[in-house]
């Protein structure tokens, strides 16, 4: 996880990669770029409210993924959530309940076409969400 072309590049190793927002925790610390342009720079929300359902994702200096996600939290809090649960980088996912989601991936037939489950049973949306035409989000997973 990181700025590309700062932290992360094209290179055999880079095994999957998500476009997504500026970091909200860089290097262990939260940046003051979480405070501006809230509705522009970190999704419309519902009614327009400042404090909505969010969730992030970060990493810890030892490699453990830190997924953190609740209601009426601004973008500086969620940020503190995940710097507080020590991790080093963050980013902001998704926000608005119908759009809260975490999902991971089981090879449980072939690896190069996994079986999605949902992480938390009261997710709105399918764990099959990126295997269907959107014009919202897509993923594309390519076997090696």
């Amino acid at each position: 996880m990181g700025v590309w072309g700062r932290d992360v590049r094209k290179t055999p190793q880079v095994v999957g990669v998500r476009q997504n927002l500026r970091l909200i925790v860089d290097h262990g610390k939260v940046p003051m770029s979480v405070d501006s342009n809230v509705q522009t720079n970190w999704g419309a929300t519902l009614g327009g409210g400042y404090y909505v359902w969010r969730s992030g994702v970060g990493i810890t200096s030892d490699g453990r993924v830190i997924f953190v996600y609740g209601p009426a939290l601004d973008v500086r809090t969620l940020a503190e959530l995940l710097r507080r649960a020590i991790c080093v980088r963050a980013m902001q996912l998704d926000i608005n309940p119908d759009w809260m989601s975490f999902m991971y991936y089981l090879p449980r037939h072939h690896p190069a076409d996994p079986t999605p489950v949902n992480l938390l049973p009261d997710q709105v949306q399918s764990p099959e969400r990126y295997y269907s035409i959107a014009n919202r989000d897509f993923t594309a997973v390519f076997a090696r």
